[in-house]
């Protein structure tokens, strides 16, 4: 849901490369569904797929602008786009996401470019040769043209206009001129690079309290008349990650009302999210958020505003929230590294094991300010590894070419226990983690173990978690006993032991 907050933290998250060593490439491990999204605001992007492929993945993203790329008529400006294709090999899965913003948009729409409806004529005039509809037409298809001809088997995922009926994003009262702006994006992609698949609808992800994702009746319209102009439909996975099954059926569900089905996939997700976070049944951001709307009402700069409010009221701030912000201390990073690294692998899993059939992590890097998503990074903008670099690359090394996950019922509820299989193995491998409804992600990490019996299969298990430590135990007729807690833990066969059955 990343970009939707109305207000004043709507800031703009720039991913710069200011230098540091190049890491050693290594060969991706695996045809993965799992993917990282690098950024938006980007304007240098070399060698980041350096990172992507250390990860063992091969799926990225980046956002570009109709501004930035035609900023007058016919006037095309590639230079930071081919930054992103030239990195690109043959194998790499990369998706391109862009926001119509522009000479031809209007910008009375929508107060961000993040997605606008047309003029009828370029730059607003009463009178011109032809639509603003066709002179994006004509944008995009020198766009894949251009892609076609310098990114190494293209770019095989394209996007527009994410998050719509999201404040600062695409308007919500406008669903009838979204479908027709996908209709011609998506005629006008496959015309070019018929193997192209797009992606469509792009939920941000956020639900009401009354079990409908937000602006219902936009995305309702959307998934009907849009059916035929995408491949893939993709909802944002931010938030509460124990609520994704339901929202990914919500979708599911809405396509099957109107006689189809199409891959659901995930072009941003990440977590721990400070939305989640409760003390005596009040949320924490939204206090947060509330006070500092108020004390920077009609701030000429925002995002100055919000920055100077923290550093100004830190103390102030709850401890729970104050992890996520960039005054905290060494000591609150650790912690809210051990939260990240905890959800990486819950939140994957999850969406996993509800049918979403790919995924990218917000994100690869970023200066770390955003009080939502700044921290949900892997690097540094100065590209310097976080603890959730490696618990990244251990998930990936462990669920990378995963064919399906399954979660496994148990008479205790609190016990997540999911099944994984992956196409390069006909032995299972098993994630398992402990919940307690009543605490937030904060506490969570606090909570007692409690005691887990585990049918695996093994004689004996490999035991490795979310953090790296591992142990080697033997079972009792393939049936595991094991203290388990907010921490994952990956369950493989021991080498030399029995097979999983």
């Amino acid at each position: 849901m990343r970009g939707t907050i109305a207000f004043i933290m709507g800031i703009i998250l720039v991913a710069v490369i200011v230098g540091g060593d190049h890491c050693q490439v290594s060969e991706p491990a695996s045809d993965s569904p799992l993917g990282i999204a690098f950024g938006e605001g980007s304007t240098n992007l070399d060698h980041f797929m350096d990172y992507i492929h250390d990860l063992g993945v091969k799926r990225t993203k980046v956002s570009f602008y109709w501004s930035q790329l035609e900023p007058r008529p016919g006037e095309y400006d590639f230079h930071v786009l081919d930054q992103y294709l030239h990195q690109l090999g043959p194998d790499d899965w990369a998706l391109l996401n862009l926001f119509t913003d522009g000479w031809c948009a209007d910008p009375s729409s929508n107060e961000t470019p993040k997605g606008r409806t047309f003029f009828a004529c370029p730059y607003g005039r009463s009178g011109c040769s032809q639509p603003c509809q066709e002179y994006y037409r004509g944008f995009i298809r020198t766009l894949a043209e251009h892609v076609k001809e310098n990114a190494r088997g293209g770019i095989k995922y394209w996007q527009r206009d994410t998050e719509p009926a999201s404040p600062r994003h695409y308007p919500a009262d406008k669903p009838e001129e979204y479908v027709e702006a996908q209709r011609i994006f998506y005629e006008t992609v496959k015309s070019v690079l018929p193997e192209a698949l797009v992606v469509g609808v792009s939920h941000n992800g956020s639900f009401t309290k009354s079990g409908q994702p937000s602006s219902a009746d936009f995305f309702d319209y959307v998934i009907h008349y849009a059916q035929d102009d995408f491949d893939l439909l993709d909802i944002r996975l931010y938030k509460d990650k124990h609520t994704i099954p339901y929202r990914v059926e919500w979708f599911r569900d809405r396509m099957k009302l109107y006689g189809y089905k199409k891959p659901i996939v995930s072009t941003e997700q990440g977590g721990p999210d400070p939305w989640t976070l409760y003390d005596d049944g009040r949320n924490l951001y939204a206090e947060f958020k509330a006070k500092v709307e108020r004390d920077c009402a009609g701030s000429p700069v925002p995002w100055q505003c919000l920055h100077r409010w923290i550093g100004e009221h830190f103390q102030q701030i709850s401890p729970k929230l104050q992890v996520f912000l960039w005054p905290a201390d060494a000591a609150q990073n650790e912690k809210y590294e051990r939260m990240h690294c905890h959800d990486i692998v819950q939140r994957n899993v999850i969406m996993l094991a509800s049918g979403v059939e790919e995924m990218w992590w917000w994100n690869l890097q970023s200066d770390g300010y955003h009080p939502v998503f700044g921290k949900m990074r892997l690097m540094t903008e100065n590209y310097e590894k976080l603890p959730g670099y490696p618990c990244y690359k251990r998930m990936v090394e462990r669920l990378g070419d995963v064919s399906s996950v399954e979660r496994v019922d148990l008479d205790d509820e609190s016990i997540y226990f999911y099944k994984v299989i992956k196409a390069s193995s006909d032995v299972p491998l098993y994630v398992v983690w402990h919940r307690d409804k009543e605490v937030d992600p904060y506490d969570a990490e606090g909570a007692p173990p409690v005691g887990a019996t585990l049918q695996v299969g093994f004689d004996g298990v490999k035991i490795t978690d979310a953090f790296g430590g591992e142990e080697v135990r033997v079972t009792d007729d393939s049936v595991l006993t094991l203290a388990v807690d907010d921490t994952p833990r990956y369950l493989e066969e021991a080498e030399g032991t029995g097979a999983g059955r």
